[in-house]
């Protein structure tokens, strides 16, 4: 009896042991190539001024604006780590999201930022604050130059990145997760899709783009595989651009949480597990991604959803041709703040 025992016992030992190095295997995987966390330097190069006077302030975008390079976006890539920050609040984790144009499948093979919001968890209220990042918001990027908010990561990666969002608008951001157009795709058909109620400009949109006729253009709601709602994503031919397209990306992934809690299975969660670990780059640690993972899945998690620039903070500009947002830095972190903290 006691030697029957000590199998047993030997046998659950030996199994969670498996199980707990193959966490840690996926966990590692995820954090390969991750960028370094360290301590602030003491000195760093920092423009004064709440707005960049080199702007031409326009009442409308121009018609004829491009998406031309700005100061900066030709800067040769330097990999920055993230410098470390006092949280402001011990509840509340904010995780920048970063969608690539990586077109490799890879996503540390250095692309643009093409999407880029915030995830803010707030561990007492269970709640989730999606806040799209406009890429064309002109910041000081890295403290060095103005330029456009996307470049921050073309020229510096993710750690260059947290580094500009937090010199602006004084946020607390040491997580990350980026994911490229390739595994975005994938992901969305891993779930078995998802049902978008689409506009008759919409579904032109993405037939245009596909190079066929897939969708029927008519308003009304559609499921869309992986590739049919990146472009869904990517949508800004209209007259909001770059809002509406925002808008879009953060109801794609309203969609795709909703999904995930009503048919996240042990099955699912664990198929999502490795997807990730072939496609995703983060720097989170296990306990935080357990703790979000079990909060969101279960549906105990509000969403509620947010754009930066905020409202009647910021114009249309132009920098030698090319069509940026003038945005008013004070303002945005007083109202980014406020969403964010409560305050």
């Amino acid at each position: 009896m006691k030697k029957t025992l000590k199998i047993i016992l030997i046998a659950v030992l030996a199994l969670a042991l498996l199980a707990a190095g193959a966490v840690w295997y996926v966990v590692a995987r995820l954090q390969q190539g991750a960028a370094s966390t360290v301590e602030r330097p003491d000195e760093l190069p920092v423009i004064t001024g709440n707005r960049d006077d080199t702007l031409t302030i326009l009442s409308s975008p121009r018609p004829d604006a491009e998406d031309g390079e700005e100061d900066g976006e030709d800067a040769p890539y330097e990999e920055q780590p993230i410098y470390q920050v006092d949280s402001k609040d011990p509840n509340v984790v904010n995780i920048l999201l970063i969608g690539t144009d990586s077109r490799s499948g890879n996503v540390e093979a250095q692309g643009r930022s093409d999407s880029m919001m915030l995830a803010s968890y707030n561990r007492q209220t269970h709640t989730v604050k999606l806040i799209s990042l406009m890429r064309d918001s002109w910041v000081k990027v890295n403290g060095k130059y103005w330029g456009r908010l996307n470049t921050a990561y073309n020229s510096g990666g993710a750690g260059g990145l947290i580094n500009t969002l937090n010199l602006n608008f004084d946020l607390d951001v040491q997580y990350y997760a980026a994911v490229s157009f390739t595994a975005f795709e994938e992901l969305i058909d891993r779930i078995g899709g998802v049902t978008v109620d689409l506009t008759r400009h919409e579904a032109n949109y993405i037939n245009q783009k596909v190079g066929r006729r897939v969708l029927k253009v008519e308003d009304g709601p559609v499921l869309l595989d992986g590739e049919l709602a990146l472009w869904y994503a990517r949508c800004r031919a209209d007259s909001d651009g770059d809002f509406s397209r925002t808008e879009r990306q953060r109801h794609l992934l309203e969609l795709i949480l909703a999904s995930m809690q009503q048919d996240g299975g042990l099955d699912d969660l664990l198929g999502l597990a490795s997807y990730a670990v072939e496609n995703v780059t983060t720097n989170l640690t296990l306990d935080m991604m357990l703790q979000l993972g079990t909060s969101i899945l279960s549906g105990a998690t509000t969403l509620e959803s947010y754009r930066l620039p905020f409202d009647d903070t910021w114009h249309y500009a132009d920098k030698n041709g090319a069509a940026v947002l003038s945005i008013d830095l004070e303002e945005n972190t007083r109202l980014l703040h406020e969403a964010i903290y409560g305050g």
